[in-house]
């Protein structure tokens, strides 16, 4: 009778946790749907500036790429839905790229990503927007980048008009450059 009554509260503590995780895991979801649905993040309107190179090894302060509006993506060539945007940022930047700077940053690792691989992929994939390398993450943690693809859209100040967590689809990408040219 005693090993049954161990056995009893050890089953209901673990149907407890498994309940509990369930919740928890319904509700992270729901908030991560709602965020991802309504395509923003929580932004800052003041610029946060962070150096990075540029495909020629040189250092670049993002502030340098301001005066017109920006597209700001941080990504890297081992994330699949990064892959599947890049198709369409380069379809944006040949048609937008004289009124928009593309910033598309990197995430430089020098483990995963390289920047001889990065730029091996960029060839490859024949993609000419231009591309930065964030070697020591000052970009990605000055803009919360801790899962990608991750994009802001910012006027030419540099104050953020809209993000988008996640990978956008050719009409999201250009429903918000709509947005970010009629500021």
């Amino acid at each position: 009778m005693k090993n049954y009554v161990k056995w009893l509260l050890g089953f209901t503590a673990f149907i407890l946790l498994l309940l509990g995780a369930a919740l928890a895991y319904t509700k992270l979801s729901l908030n991560y749907e709602k965020e991802k649905q309504s395509g923003a993040q929580e932004t800052s309107q003041q610029v946060i500036d962070f150096t990075m190179l540029n495909a020629d090894g040189e250092t670049i302060a993002f502030s340098e790429l301001l005066g017109k509006p920006v597209i700001l993506n941080f990504w890297a060539t081992w994330c699949g839905p990064c892959q599947s945007e890049m198709p369409h940022i380069q379809e944006a930047y040949e048609q937008y790229g004289g009124d928009i700077n593309f910033v598309l940053v990197n995430l430089t690792d020098g483990k995963r990503d390289t920047i001889d691989g990065v730029k091996s992929f960029i060839e490859e994939n024949g993609y000419t927007v231009p591309v930065y390398f964030d070697t020591e993450m000052k970009g990605a943690y000055s803009y919360g980048a801790y899962s990608i693809p991750l994009t802001y859209f910012m006027d030419a100040q540099g104050a953020v008009v809209s993000g988008r967590l996640g990978a956008m689809t050719r009409e999201d990408l250009f429903n918000q450059i709509q947005v970010l040219l009629n500021q």
